[in-house]
């Protein structure tokens, strides 16, 4: 293996980046990706650090085309949504379901896409255990 690649997301819980100094520690090499921002941010940040910059050039480019061409014909009316996810624990195999807020990162994806969440309150966040 010639090194490890760590997440650094920006948030204070569950940031891979935190496993770096132990990693480092026992002679593991890590390398580190700033995850944060937009895509094309993350594309020419991954290609700085692989030393790939004329290649996050393209990808960056492709995707603004193709982010473009998919904009240009949401023309459909603003349409209200109720997302409903479901997960499933892999020890003890229990289900856990839930309806996203507007506040949700997945939300703030969805959002640009014409779509209004049913559930704009804020400070009915439960926390889930595991």
């Amino acid at each position: 293996m010639d090194y490890v690649l760590l997440e650094d997301n920006g948030r204070s819980e569950l940031n891979p980046v935190v496993l770096k100094t132990g990693l480092q520690e026992i002679g593991i090499k890590t390398l580190v990706l700033d995850v944060t921002g937009s895509p094309q941010e993350i594309l020419q940040r991954a290609g700085e650090l692989f030393g790939e910059q004329a290649r996050a050039r393209r990808a960056i480019k492709l995707f603004d085309e193709k982010y473009r061409l998919i904009n240009d014909r949401l023309c459909t009316p603003i349409r209200k949504a109720l997302i409903l996810l479901s997960v499933r624990h892999p020890f003890t195999d229990e289900l856990y379901h839930f309806a996203l807020s507007a506040q949700s990162e997945l939300s703030q994806f969805i959002v640009p896409l014409n779509v209004k969440m049913c559930l704009p309150m804020t400070g009915h966040q439960v926390q889930c255990k595991g």
